[in-house]
């Protein structure tokens, strides 16, 4: 891999990743409230993500160290 650049940041895999950000909050908050039905589509959209930003890196070649790790 090699060094850690702030352009990275602003790569799909990456943006991808920090979408699980909020989806993360918005599931504390759905199960805090009882709604079962959308923590699991949230859970659910937080797994697409975090597939879609592994292929995307490996097709595209945009693997990062921070995404290695």
């Amino acid at each position: 891999m090699g060094l850690y650049r702030a352009s990275d940041l602003f790569n799909v895999p990456s943006l991808l990743s920090l979408a699980r950000l909020p989806l993360a909050a918005a599931f504390v908050l759905a199960i805090h409230h009882d709604g079962r039905t959308l923590a699991l589509a949230l859970l659910a959209s937080a797994a697409v993500t975090d597939v879609m930003d592994g292929w995307w890196a490996r097709r595209f070649a945009q693997a990062t160290p921070t995404g290695a790790v």
